[in-house]
């Protein structure tokens, strides 16, 4: 075989070779669960009884509390924003209580409810059914009776949102 006829045939063969494709798959999962998570503007509120004998309800001191909440969800589950009261309002000093269903809130927005605290039972303040962003807001009043002691009360809540 002469030199030009083998170089024509490596040649052709480096064609053939280049040409060719190989196909490896590759196989690319994403997992995405479920989660949520709620951020709020402020961590405290409070109330100012100056009459003691004005039976209005109590507006908190300070704006309304905003309230994000931001979730994933996947379908048919449901997401549960809840608030919970750790038992009643306490004086330290007094051991004087008053009761946390003496507090309820007013909310707007998408999906938030009206509601009133309650000792050591979670309760609903919003709602939704789908993946989103939703923006709300909280104002919370305190019941005035003329019968509580002077005193300065304090209750921890807990804010949490999960999903079903």
């Amino acid at each position: 075989m002469n030199k030009k006829a083998l170089f024509t045939i490596l040649y052709l063969g480096n064609i053939l070779l280049l040409n060719s494709q190989i196909r490896e798959d590759l196989r690319v999962d994403a997992e995405i669960i479920s989660r949520c998570k709620v951020q709020i503007s402020s961590n405290n509120i409070s109330f100012t009884r100056v009459d003691p004998n004005a039976q209005l309800p109590i507006p908190q001191n300070e704006p309304p509390i905003e309230v994000i909440v931001k979730g994933t969800f996947g379908r048919g589950e449901k997401v549960y924003l809840r608030i919970q009261a750790e038992g009643n309002l306490t004086d330290p000093i007094s051991g004087q209580t008053i009761p946390a269903d003496t507090i309820y809130w007013e909310a707007s927005g998408n999906g938030f409810d009206n509601g009133t605290l309650a000792p050591s039972v979670p309760i609903g303040i919003g709602r939704w059914n789908k993946s989103g962003t939703y923006h709300g807001s909280l104002f919370f009043y305190f019941n005035n009776d003329p019968s509580y002691a002077p005193g300065v009360y304090y209750l921890t809540v807990n804010i949490t949102v999960s999903s079903f």
